[in-house]
């Protein structure tokens, strides 16, 4: 049996390897293959191959992504039985990529018992991977000097009309409108394509706020992320204050979501309240 520090450091370099494969991939010629418009490129299915078996090779447990969901092999049915599994997301932020933005990212976590245990987010274009291990911390590290020591991080300690927001690429005037309602000033302008690194923020200290209307999340978006922002003294829930489960027949999460820098529960859920409230009519239901 794998310690967890061991499982960490496998998701660690797995990471970094492949987010380095698609720095690499940006600036060559094959640059073409991460061109297609739509939220699929060939590449995610080769990293997302690739991740898979380094991480099943090694540490034994299965690994679920965005492109193995699609296959009809009974995967769905045996994750059921699983107590331990992977959850990848070979680019978060596919359209960034894409477009030649450093707002993605490469996501690995795992899961025990439905609740996110190790996670791995590495943004090769920002230098930086973030880690965390259920109950022991979470840290961040420069790629390009993995020998020094992790640092490790917390959220902000800021709070009401302090608070800084993240706002994603696309419904940008809605969610600033509500940010405003909300009683946040701050941050309506720092726009982040890739959802995971979105929460990563909100980890390292730099944002407090992301909230998520409507459009659909995924097990392979959140689980790395979830316990990074979680060791870090954050909280990402679905909008009525509800943990994810990662061990669901169904990895799409509905509920929306909001990741806070509330040191409390109570605290977060009164948020994720008056974000309910202030859901858009399109957002209702």
């Amino acid at each position: 049996m794998m310690s967890d520090q061991e499982l960490r450091e496998i998701a660690k370099v797995t990471a970094v390897e492949q987010g380095a494969f698609l720095l690499q991939v940006m600036k060559s010629p094959f640059r073409l293959h991460l061109d297609a418009r739509r939220d699929e490129t060939p590449m995610d299915g080769l990293v997302a191959t690739n991740i898979t078996e380094k991480l099943e090779r090694e540490s034994g447990f299965p690994v679920y992504t965005e492109e193995s969901e699609k296959e009809e092999d009974g995967r769905i049915i045996a994750r059921e039985r699983e107590e331990t599994h992977w959850w990848v997301d070979s680019i978060d932020g596919t359209r960034r990529i894409q477009q030649n933005l450093p707002d993605w990212a490469v996501s690995i976590g795992l899961q025990r018992e439905g609740v996110a245990y190790v996670g791995a987010l590495c943004a090769p274009a920002y230098n930086k991977i973030f880690t965390a291990i259920q109950g022991k911390g979470a840290w961040v590290e420069n790629i390009d000097s993995l020998d020094d020591a992790p640092k490790p991080i917390s959220v902000s300690d800021l709070q009401g009309s302090d608070r800084r927001a993240l706002v994603g690429t696309t419904d940008t005037e809605t969610m600033r409108d509500t940010y405003r309602a909300m009683g946040v000033r701050h941050g309506l302008d720092n726009i982040v394509g890739s959802l995971a690194l979105k929460i990563a923020m909100i980890a390292k200290g730099s944002s407090d706020i992301y909230l998520k209307y409507g459009a659909k999340a995924n097990a392979w978006d959140l689980c790395a992320v979830e316990v990074i922002v979680h060791e870090a003294g954050g909280y990402l829930t679905d909008l009525k204050g509800d943990p994810f489960r990662y061990d669901q027949p169904d990895p799409v999460f509905r509920n929306g979501l909001l990741s806070s820098n509330e040191k409390e529960l109570a605290e977060h859920k009164k948020l994720c309240h008056l974000a309910r409230e202030l859901a858009p009519e399109k957002y209702r239901k």
